[in-house]
């Protein structure tokens, strides 16, 4: 399982290099490019992918609002899983690497959207 949840951080990861990538290349100046709409799908569908997995792995029961609020806020809803189903200190450890994670994307996303730019150039 573990593996599993490897591969769809980095899925979700190499999303954001491609989110970066399809951004420079469509709309290299606006705010809101076409295809963000898209990586934003993919985004929320890959991380509800890692949470189901995650909580299966800890047998930790879903409910029906919690899987909404994962897929509507997500930023608020899994540091609250994680404090519920880790407690304290593991919750607060799996929050700031959760706020890494997507601090990563972020990053990631500027790379993809330099690597767009380099590849216009020449």
């Amino acid at each position: 399982m573990k593996n599993t949840k490897l591969v769809v951080f980095c899925a979700l990861m190499l999303s954001a290099v491609l989110s970066g990538f399809a951004r420079q290349l469509l709309a290299p100046n606006e705010v809101v490019a076409p295809s963000d709409i898209l990586f934003m799908l993919v985004g929320v569908f890959l991380l509800f992918v890692w949470f189901r997995l995650d909580s299966d792995e800890r047998s930790y029961r879903r409910s029906a609002l919690l899987n909404v609020g994962v897929i509507a806020l997500a930023v608020v809803v899994l540091p609250y899983y994680f404090f519920r189903s880790r407690g304290f200190a593991r919750g607060l450890a799996a929050s700031v690497l959760f706020l890494v994670a997507g601090l990563m994307y972020s990053l990631l996303q500027y790379v993809g959207a330099h690597l767009s730019y380099l590849a216009g150039r020449s």
